[in-house]
Order: C-alpha cells, then structure tokens, then sequence
C-alpha cells in the first residue's frame, strides 16, 4: 500500500530511492474527514492510482498491509482506510472490522 506523506522535509532523496525505514522515524499519515463525520485514512494499492489521484506528485511511503494496518489503527483517530481511491471500486476497511 501506498501512503501519502504530509511533509516533503523529511527527506530529500531521488523519487526512484527506497528508504529503509528506522525504529524512531514517525510516519504522519495523510487523515481526512468524510462527509458522513468518520475519518478516514487515505492509501492506493498502485503508484499509477496514487498518481492518478495526485498528478503533481509528492513524496510517500511504501509498506505492505500487514505492516501498515496496525499502525494506523494504532496510532491514529482514523475510522477507516480507503485503499485506491480512483478505482471504480474502493477499499474500504474499518478499525472494527480489523481490531475485531
């Protein structure tokens, strides 16, 4: 999955380097309100889609879902995530749903 960083200073690297990332480094996720009051955390399952959705660029985070799930639900408000936001269908995964 695909995270939009909020802050291009964290890093001044290549758009082609990865980043390996470090214990202490903090994400700041990309949050957003919905129309309905719940908020929710906004990812792609593509460069294309994020690319799509933001053509101008920016900087973001790469990390697998297995990885990135519980640190949203465990460090953020949000409700939910919206995975690939300029898809005909989109992802939708709630904190219930996940904490269970």
């Amino acid at each position: 999955m695909l995270l939009v960083r909020r802050s291009e200073a964290e890093l001044d690297l290549p758009e082609d380097e990865w980043v390996k990332l470090q214990d202490d480094l903090t994400i700041q996720y990309l949050i957003s309100p919905l129309k309905d009051g719940r908020t929710a955390l906004i990812a792609f399952s593509s460069e294309d889609e994020l690319r799509e959705w933001f053509p101008e660029g920016g900087p973001y985070v790469e990390m697998r879902a297995g990885d990135l799930l519980p640190l949203v639900f465990e460090q953020t408000p949000c409700d939910v995530i919206l995975v690939s936001m300029s898809a005909d269908c989109v992802l939708e995964i709630g904190r219930e749903e996940f904490l269970g």
